[in-house]
């Protein structure tokens, strides 16, 4: 079979894709050209968790389908969601995101999946590709010194840094257990 320069198809991520996946995740979110990709960051991709679309072998779109777990009254389920979605500007209005949308619903379904997470920048967005949230909104914030009555820390002189999840998780899971950070 021949197929055309133009092929385009949806399918997993391959792992030798990853760098050029978190490229164009950048991109995505606007990190691109201040962003340097660590080896953490690489590493933390899950090529079975990703969809692409792909036109003559290079990536135009892509979506995560994180797995997590959801409790309801005590039992735990399986539970999908949908993270990092993007899209390169040549390739929009083209139905990529509609194609992966589809891609990853059915995976949830396959996997009986009846509830998914998203934490959208514009629910209206969403729901054009049928997305419905079941859930009201709310802003959670807090002063760090919160944390002391909540876990015993004391946390004078404390300050709130950013970084990448994929650097700091088991420092997080650290001080969720109770434990002091290294470097407060």
């Amino acid at each position: 079979m021949v197929l055309s320069p133009n092929f385009r198809c949806v399918r997993r991520l391959r792992r030798s894709e990853r760098l050029e996946l978190l490229r164009g995740s950048h991109y995505g979110f606007a990190a691109q050209g201040t962003a340097v990709i660590s080896a953490p960051e690489l590493a933390a991709v899950q090529p079975e968790e990703v969809w692409v679309v792909a036109e003559a072998g290079e990536l135009c779109a892509a979506l995560e389908v994180p797995q997590f777990e959801q409790c309801l009254r005590g039992v735990l389920f399986p539970m999908g969601g949908i993270a990092g979605v993007w899209c390169y500007p040549e390739y929009r209005n083209r139905g990529f995101v509609r194609l992966l949308m589809s891609a990853a619903w059915q995976q949830m379904r396959s996997r009986r999946q009846g509830v998914s997470m998203l934490c959208p920048f514009s629910v209206e967005y969403y729901a054009q590709f049928g997305y419905v949230p079941a859930s009201g909104y709310g802003v959670v914030s807090f002063p760090l010194s919160a944390w002391q009555p909540w876990r015993g820390l004391d946390c004078e002189g404390w300050q709130v840094r950013r970084f990448p999840a994929e650097v700091v998780g088991e420092e997080c899971l650290r001080v969720f257990k109770g434990d002091r950070p290294e470097n407060p």
